[in-house]
């Protein structure tokens, strides 16, 4: 197995535990699932698709269409923003409205990747490392990190999942 193909393994696993979490399903109100279909030994990255499916209650998994590698981080980065955007209006103490660094101080600032932090230790993180501390994911300086505060109506959750759904191919 190579490391590219191993690397998608290990991504699609990742997606699958967010995609199929509770936190997903509250935020958004579906699952999906995701199923690499090609074989290991012709692994293209470009060339490639994955299976999405949405996991129904009542019945089995529902076909929604392919997604390339590429898209599949893209969209695991959206999933994440999405659970970080509903968690972060929940009421004050709860785990999911917590900076990631501290676990004390509510979620004040989002970064474009979709963690969120409190304004103290991200500005202090930013003083040391040009990337979120979560995820390594480069942050902009144009676009360094935005507050919780453009985030009061539920259009930023909408924008995301439809950005999510135009990412997969149907």
């Amino acid at each position: 197995m190579g490391k590219k193909f191993g690397k998608l393994i290990s991504e699609l696993k990742d997606a699958n535990e967010v995609f199929s979490c509770d936190s997903f399903y509250f935020a958004t109100g579906f699952k999906l699932h995701f199923i690499f279909r090609g074989r290991a030994h012709l692994f293209r990255v470009n060339k490639n698709t994955i299976q999405v499916d949405q996991t129904l209650q009542d019945q089995g998994p529902k076909l929604i269409g392919e997604i390339t590698p590429k898209n599949l981080r893209k969209a695991l980065c959206i999933a994440q923003h999405i659970i970080t955007l509903a968690f972060a209006k929940t009421p004050k103490c709860s785990e999911y409205n917590l900076c990631c660094i501290c676990f004390e101080r509510n979620i004040e600032v989002l970064l474009v990747c979709g963690h969120g932090f409190c304004e103290i230790d991200i500005s202090d993180w930013k003083k040391r490392d040009n990337t979120c501390p979560m995820c390594r994911q480069s942050i902009c300086q144009q676009k360094m990190y935005e507050s919780i505060e453009f985030f009061k109506d539920d259009n930023e959750v909408k924008q995301s999942i439809s950005e999510l759904f135009s990412l997969i191919n149907r």
